[in-house]
């Protein structure tokens, strides 16, 4: 889905995915998006890899859209061709990401499909007249048909063609195995041909339901509180707050022919008996926030609203009606899984790792990571990065703003989640650490402040360059937080997966006897405070939109690691 935050994806808002999906399979609560931003977002699922790997950062410019990603050579090397190589038919509708219009179809046709029906801008996100490429041939428009319903019939004709192509197999061993990859652009603000953004419009018959539904009253709604811009934004009067509402009434109509798409899709593939081997996956590729921390309606900060998504996947060896609590995945994560239950390959080192679907965290799909190391990680952790303007979306989005382009500056940073178990496997620490261009830093604890209102971190304007934080407590914890955010705004594949190795590579080979770092818990030992003080903290040198590794430091360096 596009801009879909996790908190309307719920079996009252969306009752047949939830029969369909959830009830028959998994699903996760701490999936996140790797940008809070789509392009970016979708860029990291198809390659496995994180922004700061694939640098495709924003949605159009010289940072992000369809044509960076051309431009730097992905279409030669991202899921589809890989799914290919692995003997595998692909089959795609809707949104693959921003940028993608009549000229790119013509001179960077997207590779690896064997069909397709991709949505071209400028129609893309128009709900009654979108546009559609078949298979590269030039966009048609569809004036007065709905996109969602639209995608739908695209789709079931796909599954369709990949059914009987598994059919029309005289054997097994013959049989063509199918990713098919489905992307309305719903709930995502419509956008209109002079490019405003207007509210989502709802399906035939949907205009009226939800009627009386509010944005939920969360106690960060219409709170002050962050930092940077974030912080001083007034507080919302009545009038924003009852078009806040119009609009998230909308987001929830325009679910129900989403809701009705799963349902369809779900159906078919039971129908066609092959349910027992098929993997079937909902995701959003972003959050979304409206009214939080006295916000316009809008996604790319590190708040949760922005960056938890939903996640929910059933098929073979996935229990039933099982919820993941005690995991941390990202985008990466389900590119690297696709492939791993496809035993297909990347050309590159992924930075995702597989994911573990088990419901009791003993069996994976499929298992991923270094064996021979002797510590197993007990600590869990993600990054989210950012490193462009901020968009104000709707009417009411600020007059500055948007006669500076629509964009608020200084929005730039990098942020991480990170978990901890303690030894009977429950969470013991859930932290949300974040440092920005502007020098600010947030710490909040997700466990006892899940709206993001208490930063921890104390930043008054003669204090960006130090690191104070409101208790000597919290000071010792974000110096082990803000070592994990080092070495992860540049890692790589397996470091990516396990930070706390980089920190103490001893753990590769301590024996029952040696101490073994696997996560929070054990890093904030007494007997580490001086090395972690002693590192370099994260800073920025300027802001400046696009990620130039050389305005950030430090960059992690093997020396830097704890040597006893």
């Amino acid at each position: 889905m596009n801009d879909q935050d996790a908190a309307i994806a719920t079996a009252d808002i969306m009752p047949k995915l939830h029969q369909q999906i959830a009830q028959k399979g998994m699903s996760f609560e701490r999936f996140y998006a790797p940008v809070s931003l789509c392009c970016p977002s979708r860029v990291s699922l198809l390659t496995g890899q994180y922004a700061h790997n694939h640098n495709v950062t924003y949605v159009d410019g010289p940072y992000g859209g369809y044509h960076t990603f051309c431009e730097k050579g992905y279409n030669e090397k991202y899921l589809p061709l890989f799914l290919q190589n692995a003997g595998y038919a692909t089959y795609y509708t809707g949104k693959l990401m921003n940028g993608l219009n009549t000229s790119l179809i013509e001179t960077c046709q997207p590779a690896g499909w064997t069909s397709s029906e991709f949505l071209v801008d400028p129609n893309a996100y128009m709900y009654y007249n979108p546009s559609f490429s078949s298979n590269g041939q030039p966009p048609v428009n569809h004036p007065g048909q709905y996109s969602v319903t639209l995608i739908k019939e695209k789709a079931s004709a796909m599954l369709q063609q990949a059914i009987s192509d598994l059919n029309s197999s005289s054997t097994e061993k013959e049989q063509t195995p199918f990713f098919l990859g489905i992307a309305p652009t719903a709930p995502h603000m419509e956008v209109e041909l002079s490019g405003a953004f207007t509210e989502p419009k709802p399906a035939p018959g949907d205009e009226n339901l939800f009627d009386g539904v509010t944005a939920p009253r969360t106690p960060n709604f219409n709170v002050q509180g962050g930092v940077s811009w974030v912080k001083g934004l007034k507080q919302l009067n009545g009038t924003v707050i009852a078009y806040i509402d119009h609009v998230y009434r909308q987001r929830l109509r325009v679910m129900q022919a989403v809701d009705d798409l799963v349902d369809s899709i779900v159906q078919q593939v039971e129908d066609a008996g092959i349910a027992d081997n098929t993997y079937i996956i909902y995701a959003s590729d972003n959050g979304y926030a409206m009214g939080s921390h006295c916000r316009q309606p809008g996604k790319s900060l590190p708040f949760q609203e922005d960056t938890l998504v939903p996640f929910m996947i059933r098929g073979p060896g996935i229990p039933a009606n099982a919820i993941n609590t005690d995991d941390i995945y990202s985008m990466p994560d389900l590119g690297a899984t696709i492939l791993g239950m496809a035993n297909a390959s990347a050309s590159y080192q992924l930075d995702g790792k597989v994911m573990s679907f088990s419901g009791d965290n003993s069996v994976d799909v499929s298992e991923s990571g270094d064996s021979s190391s002797a510590c197993s990680s007990t600590g869990q952790q993600t990054i989210v990065e950012y490193w462009n303007g901020a968009g104000e979306e709707g009417i009411f989005g600020d007059v500055l703003t948007i006669l500076r382009g629509g964009l608020r500056e200084n929005t730039t940073y990098r942020s991480i989640r990170a978990l901890d178990m303690d030894d009977s496997g429950n969470i013991k620490h859930d932290w949300a650490y974040g440092v920005w261009c502007t020098g600010e830093r947030e710490l909040y604890d997700l466990i006892n402040d899940p709206y993001q209102i208490n930063n921890l971190a104390i930043n008054d304007a003669s204090g960006f360059d130090s690191f104070n934080f409101s208790t000597s407590d919290m000071t010792k914890l974000a110096s082990r937080l803000d070592a994990l955010l080092v070495v992860l705004k540049t890692c790589v594949g397996e470091v990516c997966n396990n930070p706390w190795q980089a920190i103490f590579p001893s753990n590769s080979t301590s024996s029952g006897s040696e101490a073994c770092v696997m996560g929070l818990s054990d890093a904030l030992a007494d007997t580490y405070d001086s090395y972690f003080e002693s590192l370099p903290k994260f800073s920025y040198t300027v802001c400046q939109f696009g990620y130039l590794e050389d305005l950030e430091s430090p960059t992690w360096t093997e020396a830097m690691a704890f040597s006893g």
